[in-house]
């Protein structure tokens, strides 16, 4: 019996001093989608064990390849369309930020309850930012953007919200 007792303990001792048992929490707040790529730049918050926003910078980007793999962003990207231009904590449960190419665009994220989400204002009222869809088309001078998506949900009614900002 002592022994059963012994391992009960140590196993309970091994599982809560694991490294996973202090691991940051990484949750996917919303992503970018072009419609010349097949890759899309996903944008995750990492909290502190216990569900709360860090100094310094918690929001980052990365691309994830229609395969599942990652692949981290290259300085040129996130100086250029898929960089954040800002971000600030203002709280353990508050961040704001802006995309470079949408910096006149805030967006806050709130952590409540554990779980992370991206706010914005769409079509003039403040919605759940899910996402950006980028229609670009070839040219001779390079890639040119037609317009762009900005996709949330209206957290009242639940309906999805799109405005298109035209370049």
């Amino acid at each position: 019996m002592k022994l059963s007792k012994a391992l009960i303990v140590s196993t309970i001792m091994t599982v809560a001093f694991s490294s996973d048992a202090f691991a940051a929490q990484t949750q996917v707040l919303f992503s970018i989608e072009n419609s010349m790529i097949t890759s899309k730049a996903v944008y995750v918050i990492e909290l502190s064990d216990d569900f709360k926003i860090e100094k310094g910078e918690p929001v980052y980007g990365f691309w994830l390849r229609p395969s599942g793999s990652t692949r981290a962003m290259t300085w040129m990207e996130k100086r250029s369309a898929y960089g954040i231009e800002y971000q600030h904590v203002q709280g353990a449960a508050t961040l704001e930020m802006a995309l470079s190419k949408f910096s006149q665009r805030k967006i806050t994220i709130e952590i409540t309850e554990g779980k992370a989400v991206a706010h914005m204002i769409i079509n003039g009222k403040n919605c759940i930012f899910q996402r950006v869809f980028i229609k670009a088309t070839e040219t001779m001078f390079g890639p040119s953007v037609e317009y762009a998506e900005i996709i949330g949900v209206d957290p009242d009614s639940g309906a999805g919200v799109v405005e298109r900002v035209n370049q």
